[in-house]
């Protein structure tokens, strides 16, 4: 594997200041990311797979262990929420020596019986997201091939095409980020790619999905002020409003989709929601096809999720 390789800005670096090695860290990892061939084609997929499973009542799972754990974690854990999703339905089986939270689990990556475990209440109609940058970690190799034997879809992402867990997915996402300044740190340059895949990945599923309309998050989960009030100022800058008027239509319509609508194109409540029925809950298909929608192209979308119990308790600003 590469990263086991020595890095050419490896050599005498006990010898050097900080700063130097400073210097060394980001540049390794800015050339590698510069020179890293993104596989846009099969992240497109993926986010399609990962649409489709979710639409049609299926659970997503994501496999990992250390760096790669900490990557999906960090990418990954906020997607419900974000996209206004069934929490239920995401399930992040990853493992770790340091329990950070209730997700990394004090087990090996060695720990193949806990992999079948975990990967044996996977099946048809679900998605497995494995990471590994070896490719050959034990833990996330087994769980992904008792998914793939159980009739789940398994997506990998790896850096090392030889390690196994390309030739078990059935979509494998193969990123080659070549020699770490430190030997086997796959949390330098691998780990950042892996983080840049998996955004890319997540955005273009959340965009399938119909939950980001024009760069905002537009079925967004706001159960805290803060969110609260980033709802009202995604209304107010889509509906080209204030945030007063944005924060009153929230208000009455529950949700940000519905408030936008309303306000953007003049519809009562009971419009704007047969408005977006008739779109499958799409925003984009509902304002930018106003006049002629073309249901058959429109892509899924999760219905609008209803207000959380709190929804207007406090004060709207963070």
């Amino acid at each position: 594997m590469a990263s086991d390789k020595s890095h050419m800005l490896s050599k005498l670096l006990q010898a050097q200041s900080s700063e130097a090695i400073s210097q060394s860290v980001v540049s390794a990892q800015v050339s590698a990311i510069e020179n890293l061939v993104i596989p846009h084609s099969e992240i497109a997929r993926a986010a399609r797979i990962q649409a489709r499973t979710y639409t049609s009542g299926g659970r997503i799972f994501f496999a990992g262990s250390g760096a790669s754990a900490m990557a999906i974690l960090m990418d990954s854990s906020e997607i419900a929420r974000s996209y206004g999703l069934q929490e239920s339905r995401f399930f992040f089986d990853c493992v770790g020596p340091i329990p950070l939270s209730s997700y990394l689990l004090e087990r090996s990556e060695d720990d193949v019986n806990w992999a079948e475990t975990k990967a044996n209440r996977i099946g048809h109609g679900d998605c497995v997201i494995a990471v590994s940058s070896s490719g050959s970690t034990p833990y996330t190799l087994r769980y992904a091939e008792v998914a793939r034997r159980n009739g789940a879809d398994v997506i990998s992402l790896s850096s090392n095409q030889e390690g196994g867990l390309s030739q078990v997915a059935n979509l494998p996402i193969l990123i080659e980020t070549g020699t770490e300044l430190i030997c086997g740190s796959s949390r330098l340059s691998s780990g950042t790619a892996q983080k840049i895949i998996l955004n890319a990945l997540s955005i273009c599923f959340g965009v399938e999905l119909g939950a980001v309309y024009n760069g905002h998050l537009v079925n967004l989960k706001m159960d805290n002020a803060k969110l609260r009030y980033q709802g009202i100022r995604t209304i107010a800058y889509l509906a080209d409003v204030s945030l007063e008027a944005a924060e009153e239509a929230l208000k009455f319509a529950g949700n940000i989709k519905l408030a936008i609508l309303m306000l953007k194109l003049g519809f009562t409540l009971d419009e704007a929601q047969a408005r977006l029925d008739a779109t499958g809950g799409n925003l984009a298909y509902a304002i930018d096809n106003y006049a002629d929608i073309n249901l058959k192209n429109a892509p899924l979308c999760p219905k609008a999720v209803e207000p959380h119990p709190e929804y207007y308790s406090g004060t709207t600003t963070p």
